[in-house]
C-alpha cells in the first residue's frame, strides 16, 4: 500500500486494522498511520484542504510541505512554518515535543513522528496522563511558548505519555514580561485544558477568557 487517500466516508487498511473515517477525523487518522509500506518506506497524505500542508511519513520522521499550495496559503504556511520551527527549537528538551530535524526553507519542515493515538479517537484515558499533560503545558508556557490550538486531535496518548504536535499557530514570547497576545494564547491552552477534564472526567474550573474570546463565544450563540 503506497498512497492512502483521505477521503470522507471510506474505509482505510494498514496492516491487519481497518478503519473509517470522516471529514472531522481525517487529521486524527494521518496522526495514527504511521506504519510505512515494506518497498520504499514511504507514504504521502494529501493535505485536507488548499490551507493545509501535505504530509509524508518516512521512516521515523514526517515532512510537512505547503509548497505544492496556492500563492497566499503558501504564503501563510511559510510563516506557519517559521513559527514551528522557532517553537520546536525553544521546546527542544521537553519530553513530549516533536524534534525539529530540518527545515527546507521556506515552505517544508522535517520533524521527528512521535508515538500514540490522538484524543480526538480515544473514549478515556487517565488522571496520570492528564497530570502529565497539564505539566507539558505548564513547561512550554515557562519557556515562552503557548500552541493557542490545543484540541483532541493535536494531543497524543500511549499509556501516561504524552505527545504534542502541530505547533504551526504557537505564540512565543521569551521576554520577562509577557505580551497581551502570549497571555491570551496561555489562556486558550487552559482553556482546551478544561474541555478535555471536562470531557473524561466530568471535573474542572472553567477558566475566566479574554474579552475578545468572550465576545465570539456570545455572538455564536
Amino acid at each position: 500500500m503506497k498512497n492512502i487517500q483521505l477521503d470522507s466516508n471510506r474505509s482505510y487498511v494498514t496492516g491487519d486494522h481497518r478503519l473509517s473515517t470522516n471529514e472531522r477525523d481525517k487529521k486524527a487518522l494521518v496522526a495514527t498511520l504511521y506504519e510505512p509500506p515494506a518497498d520504499d518506506g514511504r507514504v504521502d497524505y494529501s493535505q485536507r484542504n488548499r490551507w493545509k500542508a501535505t504530509i509524508t511519513i518516512n521512516d521515523d520522521c514526517f515532512l510537512k510541505d505547503y509548497s505544492g499550495l496556492g500563492r497566499l496559503a503558501r504564503f501563510i504556511g511559510a510563516i506557519q512554518v517559521r513559527t514551528e520551527r522557532k517553537a520546536l527549537t525553544v521546546l527542544q528538551d521537553i519530553r513530549g515535543i516533536p524534534h525539529l530535524v530540518s527545515q527546507q526553507e521556506p515552505y517544508s519542515i522535517r520533524l521527528s513522528k512521535m508515538h500514540g493515538t490522538p484524543l480526538k479517537k480515544l473514549t478515556e484515558i487517565t488522571r496520570e496522563f492528564f497530570w502529565n499533560l497539564k505539566k507539558t503545558v505548564h513547561h512550554m508556557h515557562e519557556r515562552g511558548v503557548a500552541h493557542g490550538d490545543l484540541h483532541r486531535r493535536n494531543i497524543l496518548a500511549d499509556g501516561d505519555d504524552v505527545a504534542i504536535v502541530d505547533f504551526a499557530t504557537a505564540r512565543i514570547d521569551q521576554r520577562p514580561r509577557k505580551g497581551i497576545l502570549f497571555r491570551w494564547w496561555c489562556q486558550l491552552d487552559e482553556h482546551w485544558l478544561y474541555k478535555i477534564e471536562q470531557y473524561y472526567f466530568g471535573t474542572g474550573v472553567e477558566p475566566k477568557m479574554f474579552w475578545l474570546y468572550r465576545l465570539v463565544k456570545i455572538r455564536k450563540h
